[in-house]
């Protein structure tokens, strides 16, 4: 997707899906800090469904719908994640979110699942969305799970050797966010008891996480 330039509006809106734990919010979080970075000017709605409802609930009843409308008519980008929390509602929140789509907006919406498989999702909004441009995240394969083991590593200045990051990369393969819990969990062990993480520790410690794999 080219971020901030004229190429992205034919892909708007685009809506991504993976299950649950394979980065599609960090990908958010990624659009939003190269748009900040490339279009300082353009204002960004980055927020969850279930968030954007539940304003659009409060607002009804407070009688303040229509402020609510106007901020969110002056993003030029719109970042919603998690759609399939919208199963179930009507009403205000589906007409701002079909306004939203309709105005030319940049738009990308993740959801945990294919938009034909959201049972439930509103008629009105689900006849726009059926356009949309959709992308899948796959989970990740073994060299890209043995580079994201790495990656973490560093990140967390945990010293792992490459034998017993290659036996996580090849036993926890959920989600990238397990793989980050894994990590995270070997990081405190390593502070706390100051020797070095081998496999038959790894094991030992991440026995819960292999074993639910």
């Amino acid at each position: 997707m080219a971020v901030g330039d004229s190429r992205w509006q034919a892909d708007s809106p685009l809506i991504v899906h993976s299950r649950e734990g394979l980065g599609k919010t960090h990908l958010l979080l990624a659009i939003e800090s190269a748009v900040r970075q490339h279009k300082p000017d353009v204002v960004v709605a980055h927020l969850t469904a279930e968030k954007l409802a539940n304003e659009c609930l409060w607002s009804e009843r407070n009688g303040t719908l229509e402020g609510l409308r106007k901020r969110y008519r002056h993003s030029r980008v719109l970042l919603l994640d998690d759609i399939q929390r919208l199963v179930g509602f009507q009403g205000s929140v589906v007409v701002l979110l079909r306004e939203l789509l309709e105005s030319g907006r940049r738009v990308v919406l993740t959801s945990d699942c294919p938009l034909p498989e959201i049972v439930g999702l509103s008629a009105n909004l689900l006849e726009y969305l059926q356009h949309s441009s959709m992308m899948e995240i796959h989970s990740p394969d073994f060299n890209l799970r043995y580079a994201i083991v790495q990656r973490m590593a560093e990140a967390l200045v945990l010293n792992l050797p490459d034998a017993t990051a290659e036996f996580i990369a090849r036993h926890v393969t959920k989600s990238v966010r397990q793989m980050e819990g894994a990590l995270l969990k070997l990081s405190c062990h390593a502070r706390r008891s100051r020797e070095p993480l081998n496999i038959e520790i790894t094991r030992a410690l991440l026995g819960d996480l292999i074993a639910r794999d």
